[in-house]
């Protein structure tokens, strides 16, 4: 790089090292240039940082991306604009006496190359500045699309109240509609049901009826406010732990994905650092903390990721951290030759089972294997991964949680149990900790299914399994109904004679968390479902404060059916009673 700027030629000067050498003015000037525009590309990466952790970086992204990309042309063109008036006051070039020569003096010289960094900073910013400009006009025709839906849907189901009839009110037709008689209409304008009947009647060619005007000057102005404020109360809710997920999410970071106890995903496009010394600096950080020996993957896609965690954990060569799109192509081929198609993140050895039908059995068999073949063996998720060993990304990171489809609450008992009695006391016990999972949720269920069975690895009694499902009319979530429901449940699939050795329950078609109606019911508000409605909560309440201290009677028993933990170490971070002392 040096001997290719000392050959580039500078007007009078031969080379860049001659210009500099004509003036110690001038390599001052040019250091404090550059001085100054490393600080303003430091201070201008903190500034970028701030203000994507900042409430209008989201709610307000175009005002945010057009202040980021022009603060850094603003303070370019003021740091080189101050360092050219500067020179210019204070005469900071000492030069000869001017000639009649077109040779440029040094002053001169350097007034040209602060000029082209102007430019260059102007076209830079231009640059950024013309497609966000040209997003805000394509998003801008999209609110306007929304705004039409909106409106021919007569508002959307978010909306805060009525905000359609807010904004417009219906005008009945002058002329009576062919398809209603006088009498019908003129009845109907009288009552507001009428109206609201009129309003959504369609003539038998399909055609409405009416017309709306407007109840403000600037519909859709009042729509977009409308929209913000409900995109606002997302925001509060996404920051203060109000969401699904029950974490408070931080604006301005990356994306992660918690996908099991000891396992995440982190999206890290875009760091401006070194990648492989930073995770090096965050293993040892974690396990100075913690005392826990991590390993981290670093891959453009989930698959990869995981592939290359695989390497970082089995060779330990690479200190914990191997990042496998560093790799050439003829060294990644070789890699997925030693690993085998079933150690590929969303495989499984079922799925290895089907694909060695076909000779496929390494990674790279699968790597190169028609796309054709993989999908009508595995499926979309086979495609999926195909794709993402390929290195496009098909499996996006999930900041939030799916909504759960069901809950198993199950266990394998300490011993095997005969009476129905302390069945049902071990099943009343995890209906109670399924139940908590739901609210914990909030979700409900319209499924339960209580499913109990001997021991399989005994080879002189034959395997008894017993299970049953039952469907709700409407979503249960309270403990009060549901643990009732599982006794009964338990007393038909009940045979004496057996020891069973485990058992437990499902919760399924989990839905939000939310009282619907029975179509079928005689009497929609019943006196005691709202009474074991109302109980269920206090009782949730008293329990997570005081320990499950509260019980049902039927959780009382002999506790034969806990498993034994003779070999378990003290628990000392979860329980007072093992605290280790010294």
């Amino acid at each position: 790089m040096v001997e290719e700027l000392s050959e580039f030629s500078a007007g009078q000067f031969e080379t860049v090292s001659q210009l500099l050498g004509s003036s110690v003015s001038l390599q001052i000037a040019l250091a404090v240039l550059v001085v100054g525009l490393i600080i303003i590309v430091t201070v201008y990466r903190k500034f970028s940082s701030w203000i994507q952790t900042q409430k209008f970086s989201y709610t307000r992204p175009h005002i945010s991306r057009f202040a980021r990309t022009a603060m850094l042309a603003f303070f370019a063109i003021g740091l080189v604009s101050s360092v050219n008036a500067y020179i210019q006051a204070f005469e900071l070039f000492d030069e000869q006496a001017t000639t009649l020569t077109d040779e440029l003096s040094p002053s001169q010289t350097f007034a040209k190359i602060l000029n082209t960094i102007n430019i260059l900073v102007i076209g830079y910013t231009i640059s950024h500045l013309i497609p966000v400009a040209l997003n805000k006009r394509e998003k801008t025709i999209l609110e306007r699309d929304d705004f039409e839906n909106w409106k021919e849907l007569k508002g959307f189901k978010d909306d805060d109240g009525d905000l359609f009839h807010k904004i417009f009110k219906w005008v009945p037709p002058k002329i009576l509609p062919e398809d209603l008689t006088k009498e019908e209409f003129e009845k109907n304008i009288q009552t507001k049901e009428g109206l609201n009947f009129l309003e959504n009647y369609r003539t038998s060619k399909g055609v409405a009826i009416g017309s709306y005007e407007k109840l403000v000057s600037d519909p859709f102005e009042e729509w977009k406010k409308a929209v913000r404020k409900k995109y606002e109360q997302y925001f509060n809710d996404c920051i203060s732990g109000n969401n699904q997920s029950g974490r408070k999410l931080v604006p301005g970071t990356k994306p992660q994905e918690i996908y099991s106890i000891d396992e995440s995903f982190i999206d890290l496009e875009g760091l401006p650092f070194d990648l492989i010394a930073h995770m090096q600096s965050l293993r040892r950080r974690v396990r100075r903390w913690t005392g826990v020996p991590v390993c981290v993957g670093i891959g453009g896609t989930k698959v990869l990721a995981k592939l290359a965690n695989r390497i970082a954990k089995k060779y330990s060569k690479f200190n914990g951290v191997f990042d496998i799109d560093a790799l050439p192509d003829d060294r990644y081929k070789r890699l997925l030759r030693s690993v085998e198609v079933g150690d590929l993140w969303g495989i499984g050895r079922q799925g290895a089972k089907k694909l060695s039908r076909v000779n496929i059995n390494s990674s790279y068999d699968f790597y190169k294997a028609d796309i054709g073949i993989i999908e009508t063996l595995l499926g979309v998720n086979g495609k999926r991964v195909y794709q993402e060993l390929r290195g496009h990304s098909c499996v996006s990171i999930e900041c939030i949680p799916p909504t759960k489809r069901q809950i198993v609450s199950s266990r394998s008992f300490g011993a095997d149990l005969t009476d129905f009695d302390e069945l049902n006391q071990a099943l009343t016990i995890l209906t109670r900790k399924a139940v908590n999972k739901l609210n914990h949720h909030k979700l409900s269920a319209t499924t339960l299914t209580v499913f109990i069975y001997t021991n399989p690895h005994k080879k002189d009694k034959p395997c008894v399994h017993l299970s049953k499902t039952v469907g709700m009319t409407t979503a249960i979530q309270d403990e009060s109904l549901l643990i009732p429901l599982t006794a009964r449940i338990l007393k038909l699939l009940y045979e004496p004679g057996h020891s069973f050795y485990k058992g437990g329950i499902v919760l399924g078609n989990l839905v939000k968390n939310y009282r619907q109606q029975d179509l079928f019911s005689m009497n929609q508000d019943s006196q005691l479902e709202t009474d074991s409605y109302n109980k269920s909560n206090p009782i949730r309440s008293i329990n997570r404060r005081f320990n499950e201290s509260v019980k049902y009677a039927s959780e009382v028993g002999n506790d034969r059916w806990q498993s034994r933990a003779g070999f378990r170490s003290n628990r000392y971070t979860t329980s007072w009673n093992e605290l280790l002392l010294v």
